[in-house]
């Protein structure tokens, strides 16, 4: 074994890294010379990282993006969910996609040492995690527009990553100077590694509400999160494509054809679900007055003349009212109704008065017919006959009609109103006659069964509620939905409000708003439920609740024309799917893969160049001098577009083909082997990153520790910095951009640098100390104790480096805090503080690199 006293450097002659130097004699050239090379091949070795990682997240995505069909705990209906849970997939798989060249590195470096630590990797850990926490969350700040703000919707899993990012690093100098100062003995090591899982289980248990909040997936096995999930070609049903193309037409329109909701659904599969619905105010439902009334009672949201649209009242027409020649047609919506749709008309009362009131056109002379007409009552011998027309003035809402009645009890007339021009009928009031009785009667629900059918828009279905046996005196009820089958704000308004009767009335409703869901054969039924009846009235006993409650429920049917829309697009779509299934094999995507890398240009960057062109020659077309000036752009372009190709087939393109040929795409074993594939990539280019830092920094005679923080901590980490930007401009929330550095830079410690301590602990703690080891450490005075052999980690660069790093990321983690609580959200706000925010963070990395080099170059000095 070679002393130590006696190793060669790396850059010197006899200097050997993992597979660097190339050449034997690379020594001989000169230190100039050298340091482009190697600065230039390390820039190089980068952009292969990133293309390997590219793939490695393609990879990750194709493997978290993996769905099942489960049965949904709350509908009853069969649903497709993730197989993995977010919050696990972002801790596991996609941090490790992350941070696979950092974890990478420190792993190789331990292996390429001989087992002995190196300056490298945990540095560069060290030095990406400061990058990462400092200059990409200081871009995430300032990318937010003007104004917006994008803050942390899972702030329990937020507080367990960031508490972690924090105690990581606070970890690793307890052990480098804490317990066994320099010395990482096995259970540091191993305790250190487990730490992922342990940081893994929390921010589960927070992701699922456990520390507070509500879960983050909560609504996942519910019917609406369907545009948050893939679809799966054949494998979807009719009844999820139903809740799919309801979700589509919310934000695209709902005048879609068949054709364009299969492209959009094909086409940009990962929307964002429909926000909840606003539920309507206590109380609002319409209340109905007896005919003999006082004048000045009015309607809950009663309208003055002067009012330019007068709107009408729930369920007024003729749709809810028994009549002996059918229903009447209704115009949508009607010019004219009735303030009230049925009245009880107490029999010693000989005249009432009928309100009318227009309902558009208000600042119109208009005309409108009305007409008496017999039901169970005779006309002349329990009412009089009448018929006349109504003139209203410009401005003038409301009139009044006289009604006569002579005698009868429980007998029903019918006023129409009829349209002057058209004779067609507009609205039709009940009239009941009823007994003069001290009876307040009993309520019940017309109908104990609703049907409502579930239309692309959200419409609303009146509930009736009847009053028979008694009309005397004032009398109200508690009314209120109630999921049974239907989810409320899914399916259904969950609404509650009060309903009144006044004396001599005998009918009132409420509305109920039937939201658009989707749904192809499945049904749902709302439960309406009345209670609390005060003034002397009961409920029908013999209706469901009994003379506690009363009862309904509205069924939501599907809409027999959507069930037929439905059915179509779903064999369209299966077919279209099985079709590209077939013709898009693994192979045959690999074999495209391998072509397109060739490809110096993409499709994007040429419609980009395109519609560039034809905007400046739409605004030079008939300026002076624009065929010139045409010409000599025309030239400048080409020659801009002939660098840019010549770098890209220099730089980029060698690495797409490599990635392409090598690396398969995620198509094969659903992922797993690209996964694999491109992991084992990342780290064949991890390790001539390091000898290639290592040969750069020997010929420059830099310290280790001060290229890891600097020129490899940003290579590794640039890749990172446009996904968290993109992120954040995009999500509607900072999650993605913010909490998934903190989850990062956690991983990190735990993954690369507990895995290879772990390793090196147990290697020197079960082989014992050599001859290297000794020449190496048994000098020392930290030493002495552990002669027998231990896995060492010199504290001095890494502890200082980790000391200034916690205290940038609490000021960090502070800053975030504040802006949340200042401007409402971590991202964004005015613009003027968005930028000081991102500059502190940047002059916090630049304090960061500038005391750590410090500290190494004035050490090694």
């Amino acid at each position: 074994m070679v002393s130590v006293e006696n190793e060669a450097l790396i850059c010197e002659e006899n200097g050997r890294g993992i597979a660097l130097p190339f050449f034997s004699d690379e020594w001989t050239w000169s230190s100039e010379l050298r340091t482009v090379l190697y600065f230039v091949g390390l820039v190089w070795l980068f952009v292969g990282v990133g293309e390997a990682s590219d793939v490695f997240m393609n990879a990750i995505e194709a493997i978290t993006a993996k769905t099942k069909q489960m049965m949904s705990p709350n509908s009853g209906h069969m649903v497709r969910v993730k197989v993995w849970n977010p919050t696990v997939a972002n801790l596991t798989l996609m941090a490790l996609g992350s941070s696979a060249p950092e974890i990478l590195l420190s792993v190789i470096e331990l292996l390429g040492r001989r087992m002995y630590s190196g300056e490298l990797g945990p540095s560069t850990i060290v030095g990406s995690a400061a990058f990462n926490l400092l200059c990409i969350i200081a871009i995430c700040v300032s990318a937010i527009p003007d104004g917006e703000v994008r803050k942390i919707k899972l702030v329990p899993v937020y507080c367990v990553t960031a508490s972690f990012s924090i105690f990581a690093y606070v970890w690793l100098v307890f052990i480098l100077l804490g317990t066994s100062p320099h010395i990482v003995e096995v259970w540091e090591g191993l305790t250190t590694f487990v730490f992922f899982f342990v940081l893994v289980l929390l921010a589960y248990l927070a992701d699922r509400g456990r520390f507070g909040g509500v879960a983050a997936d909560s609504d996942d096995h519910s019917d609406e999160p369907v545009a948050q999930r893939r679809i799966l070609g054949a494998e979807i049903s009719a009844e999820e494509l139903a809740k799919i193309e309801a979700h589509v037409r919310k934000v695209h329109g709902a005048m879609l054809g068949d054709a364009e909701i299969i492209r959009l659904i094909e086409a940009e599969w990962c929307g964002c679900a429909p926000t909840k619905p606003m539920q309507p105010p206590p109380g609002a439902s319409r209340r109905v007055a007896p005919i003999d009334a006082p004048s000045h009672i009015a309607t809950d949201d009663p309208k003055t003349p002067d009012d330019k649209i007068v709107a009408p009242a729930q369920g007024s027409g003729s749709s809810k009212v028994l009549q002996p020649q059918g229903k009447a047609s209704r115009l949508n919506p009607p010019r004219f109704g009735f303030a009230f749709d049925r009245f009880g008309i107490l029999e010693k009362n000989t005249m009432v008065a009928v309100k009318i009131t227009r309902l558009r056109n208000v600042e119109h002379m208009v005309f409108v017919n009305y007409k008496t007409r017999p039901g169970s009552a005779r006309a002349d011998e329990h009412f009089l006959h009448i018929e006349g027309s109504l003139k209203f003035e410009p401005g003038e809402c409301h009139k009044e009609v006289y009604v006569t009645v002579a005698k009868g009890v429980d007998e029903e007339f019918y006023l129409d109103l009829i349209d002057a021009a058209t004779q067609e009928t507009l609205a039709t009031a009940t009239l009941v006659i009823v007994n003069d009785s001290s009876d307040p009667g009993v309520i019940r629900f017309e109908e104990a069964e609703i049907p409502a059918v579930e239309s692309l828009k959200e419409d609303v279905v009146d509930i009736i509620v009847l009053r028979t046996s008694g009309a005397a005196g004032k009398v109200s009820c508690a009314w209120r939905t109630e999921d049974h089958t239907a989810k409320a704000d899914l399916h259904y308004k969950q609404a509650s409000g009060l309903l009144e009767f006044e004396h001599g009335q005998m009918m009132a409703s409420f509305p109920v708003h039937i939201l658009s869901s989707g749904r192809f054969e499945n049904t749902d039924m709302v439960r309406v439920i009345l209670s609390n009846i005060s003034g002397g009235a009961k409920f029908d006993s013999s209706t469901d609740g009994g003379t506690d409650h009363c009862i309904s429920y509205v069924i939501i049917h599907p809409d027999p024309a959507s069930q037929d829309r439905i059915a179509r697009i779903h064999s369209a779509f299966t077919a279209n799917w099985k079709k590209a299934k077939e013709v898009k094999s693994p192979w045959t995507v690999w074999k495209k893969q391998i072509l397109d890398s060739f490809n110096l240009e993409d499709d994007d960057d040429d419609d980009d160049e395109e519609d560039e062109e034809a905007a400046k020659e739409g605004a030079d077309k008939g300026a002076p001098g624009a065929d010139e000036n045409k010409e000599e752009e025309s030239k400048s372009g080409g020659l801009r577009r002939y660098v840019k190709l010549g770098f890209t087939a220099v730089i980029f393109t060698p690495w797409k083909i490599v990635c392409a040929i090598l690396l398969p795409p995620p198509d094969f074993c659903d992922g797993w082997l690209c996964f694999v594939s491109s992991l084992v990539a990342i780290g064949g280019i991890t390790a001539i990153v390091g000898d290639m830092a290592n040969l750069l920094g020997c010929v420059r005679e830099i310290p280790d520790s001060v290229t890891a923080i600097t020129l490899v901590a940003l290579g590794t980490s640039v890749p990172d910095t446009f996904a968290s930007k993109i992120a954040a401009e995009q999500d509607p929330h900072a999650d993605a951009s913010v909490g998934n550095v903190t989850g990062s830079n956690s991983v990190n410690v735990f993954l690369g640098l507990g895995l290879p301590w772990s390793m090196g602990a147990l290697y020197w703690t079960l082989g014992k100390a050599d001859s290297e080891w000794n020449a190496r450490y048994a000098g020392k005075d930290f030493a002495q104790e552990w002669l027998e052999g231990a896995f060492v980690v010199e504290a001095g660069e890494l502890a200082f480096s980790v000391i200034v790093f916690s205290t940038s990321a609490f000021a960090c983690l502070a800053l975030l805090a504040w802006r949340r609580r200042t401007f409402g959200g971590e991202l964004g706000g005015p613009r003027k503080w968005a930028r000081c925010s991102s500059a502190l963070l940047v002059l916090l990395w630049a304090l960061y690199v500038g005391v750590s080099c410090w500290h190494s170059l004035r050490k090694k000095k």
